[in-house]
Protein backbone atom coordinates (compact mmCIF):
# COMPACT_ATOMS: atom_id res chain seq x y z
CA UNK A 1 0.00 0.00 0.00
CA UNK A 2 2.88 2.68 0.99
CA UNK A 3 4.38 1.91 -2.61
CA UNK A 4 1.05 1.79 -4.59
CA UNK A 5 0.42 5.51 -2.19
CA UNK A 6 4.04 7.01 -3.02
CA UNK A 7 3.70 5.94 -6.93
CA UNK A 8 0.44 8.26 -6.85
CA UNK A 9 1.50 10.89 -4.97
CA UNK A 10 4.83 10.81 -7.70
CA UNK A 11 2.48 10.96 -10.61
CA UNK A 12 0.45 13.98 -9.21
CA UNK A 13 3.20 15.91 -8.00
CA UNK A 14 2.13 16.16 -4.60
CA UNK A 15 2.02 15.11 -0.81
CA UNK A 16 -1.22 13.05 0.27
CA UNK A 17 -0.36 12.09 3.43
CA UNK A 18 2.00 13.32 6.66
CA UNK A 19 3.59 10.46 8.12
CA UNK A 20 5.17 10.86 11.42
CA UNK A 21 6.27 7.97 13.79
CA UNK A 22 2.73 7.69 15.75
CA UNK A 23 0.68 9.06 12.81
CA UNK A 24 -0.83 9.44 9.49
CA UNK A 25 -2.60 12.33 8.02
CA UNK A 26 -3.90 13.74 4.91
CA UNK A 27 -2.33 16.93 3.64
CA UNK A 28 -5.27 19.62 2.16
CA UNK A 29 -4.60 18.57 -1.24
CA UNK A 30 -4.76 14.44 0.25
CA UNK A 31 -8.47 15.74 1.70
CA UNK A 32 -8.90 17.78 -1.35
CA UNK A 33 -7.51 14.41 -3.86
CA UNK A 34 -10.35 12.26 -1.61
CA UNK A 35 -13.56 14.52 -1.72
CA UNK A 36 -12.61 14.33 -5.62
CA UNK A 37 -12.05 10.63 -5.76
CA UNK A 38 -15.01 9.46 -3.60
CA UNK A 39 -17.46 9.90 -5.49
CA UNK A 40 -15.86 7.64 -7.84
CA UNK A 41 -14.96 5.37 -5.62
CA UNK A 42 -18.66 5.01 -3.99
CA UNK A 43 -19.95 4.53 -8.22
CA UNK A 44 -17.61 1.55 -8.00
CA UNK A 45 -18.76 0.43 -4.57
CA UNK A 46 -22.64 0.62 -5.65
CA UNK A 47 -22.61 -2.38 -8.16
CA UNK A 48 -20.93 -4.60 -5.99
CA UNK A 49 -23.18 -4.13 -2.92
CA UNK A 50 -26.27 -4.59 -5.46
CA UNK A 51 -24.87 -7.76 -6.87
CA UNK A 52 -24.12 -9.13 -2.98
CA UNK A 53 -27.72 -7.97 -1.88
CA UNK A 54 -28.97 -9.82 -5.30
CA UNK A 55 -27.24 -13.26 -4.80
CA UNK A 56 -25.96 -13.18 -1.54
CA UNK A 57 -23.86 -15.95 -0.27
CA UNK A 58 -24.48 -19.30 -2.13
CA UNK A 59 -21.78 -21.30 0.32
CA UNK A 60 -23.11 -23.95 2.48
Amino acid sequence: MTRSIAALEDRLGLQLFIRTTRRVSLTPAGADYAAEVDPLFQTLVRPTETLRERHGDKAG
